[in-house]
């Protein structure tokens, strides 16, 4: 547990005093041959029975941050000096309890042992957010530390005190190499927040919570070493791919990565391929030419991480014009027959994608919607005013945009997120909105199914069925 915390301990999700109910503030202190250990908790839920709030912090804590390993457990207010030094490992738990019974649940509570609990079970599995301060870091200026992986058909245009720096001219060769990045804790925010992951660099800078600390190219080879190093030292080696969107440079991608694997909690190895975006809001033109052209750098290192990765060992998330890339990346892979990078697929989330409606139901769903393949997620929103014009520039709606049409294509799952409460633009809401960042924890670390995933609801229609946000 402590190689969780020390890899990506950070907020996977914002819970804003009062949002779940009443908050209660605890001591929670685990014992046992493995475990010695006591966290500070704060409670979210609708109860207004303190000893039923006490036992609920207990009980959660001890199954998700322990992993049920703490044989004694003890409750006391949060002031208890027994918590001093757990100051760095804050943990707060968002409980829906709608339709719970509250009673059935306090008896449930109390039973000893390893005793049958079902309400608490599904608690556990699908009822609670946990959002957690970084271990190690609670004081202004301290930092967490985070080491992500890059390629890139970007051309160098330097180096500098942090290392090499690239532009937005296409390179001919897929570039690799090494990125170091902190995520920062100020006096305004020692609960990490998830950021607007989508938005331009200008939206990070006020806080300077997230930083690139230094680019190292790498040669191949050692490239490949340091990434099954970090697979290996990992209790589940997986692969995180963030592929980013539209006006976003080297930089930029750097820090959307960093950040979503700290959101996320993700405990493998962060991995970004950064096309050759100008990186401007007036080269949309320029952006797409270059997605195009950077399908077969894509494809390339999706066939040199399913060697280092294994069977079903990579996620990615893709974004805007970046599922341009990646959907045909795929599409050609199956055409190609090639076995090992298919198979490697897990999860794919298509997060706000500026691709063609048509073009996707017509040519590339066929290839690579099916049962065999990775599970897709598209994430689409009717509030997106980025897709409605790129939509009318180019003469075709976006799969990303579902103002007209809902796309239901089997097996992807579709999650509309138009409920979401998201930017003028609408099209930031998976970095804006902790919503959006919780359901993905339970799509990519728990691999949950979208009807166990309880912000969400089924809508049946007569061509099939979504999900959206309650």
């Amino acid at each position: 547990m402590k190689k969780v915390l020390i890899l990506f301990v950070a907020a996977l999700a914002v819970i804003p005093p009062g949002a779940w109910g009443r908050d209660f503030d605890f001591c929670v202190r685990g014992a046992s041959t493995e475990i010695s250990q006591a966290l500070r908790v704060r409670l979210a839920a609708d109860l207004e029975d303190e000893p039923a709030a006490r036992a609920l912090a207990a009980r959660l804590v001890n199954r998700l941050v322990w992993e049920s390993k703490a044989e004694r457990l003890a409750v006391r207010p949060d002031e208890a000096q027994v918590c001093a030094d757990a100051a760095g490992e804050r943990v707060t738990l968002g409980v829906n309890l709608q339709g719970v019974d509250r009673a059935a649940l306090a008896v449930e509570l109390q039973q000893p042992g390893p005793a049958a609990k079902p309400l608490l079970d599904a608690i556990v599995a699908s009822r609670t957010e946990i959002s957690r301060l970084m271990s190690g870091a609670t004081k202004e200026g301290s930092v967490q530390s985070l080491r992500l992986f890059y390629a890139t058909n970007r051309v160098v245009t330097g180096q500098g005190a942090a290392g090499t720096s690239y532009g937005a001219a296409r390179g001919q060769v897929l570039a690799r190499g090494r990125v170091e990045a902190t995520l920062q804790v100020t006096a305004a925010s020692k609960w990490l927040r998830p950021l607007a992951l989508f938005r331009i660099q200008s939206a990070l800078e006020p806080s300077k919570l997230v930083r690139v600390r230094r680019v190292t190219a790498l040669a191949a080879d050692p490239w490949r070493k340091e990434i099954a190093q970090m697979l290996a030292a990992v209790e589940q080696p997986r692969i995180l791919l963030f592929v980013h969107g539209f006006a976003v440079s080297f930089e930029d991608a750097a820090l959307r990565t960093a950040q979503l694997a700290s959101d996320l909690g993700f405990e493998g190895v962060p991995v970004f391929y950064s096309w050759p975006s100008q990186g401007r809001l007036t080269a949309y033109v320029a952006d797409k030419e270059s997605a195009r052209a950077s399908v077969r750098h894509l494809k390339a290192l999706l066939g040199e991480l399913a060697v280092l990765a294994g069977p079903a060992a990579i996620d990615i998330v893709a974004h805007s014009m970046g599922n341009e890339v990646l959907l045909e990346a795929m599409r050609e892979l199956r055409l190609e027959a090639v076995a090992p990078a298919w198979a490697s697929l897990h999860e794919v989330v298509l997060a706000a994608p500026d691709v063609d409606l048509e073009r996707f139901e017509q040519d590339i769903a066929p290839r690579v919607l099916i049962k065999a393949g990775p599970r897709v997620t598209l994430y689409a929103s009717a509030k997106d005013l980025a897709l409605d014009v790129s939509g009318w520039k180019q003469y075709g709606p976006r799969l990303g945009d579902i103002a007209h049409k809902v796309p239901l294509v089997a097996p992807m799952h579709t999650i509309d997120a138009t409920a979401v409460k998201t930017n003028f633009l609408g099209h930031s809401y998976y970095g804006d909105s902790a919503t959006v960042l919780s359901d993905l924890f339970y799509l990519l670390r728990a691999g949950l199914e979208p009807e166990k995933r309880f912000r969400l609801q089924a809508v049946d229609t007569a061509a099939g069925r979504y999900w959206r946000f309650k």
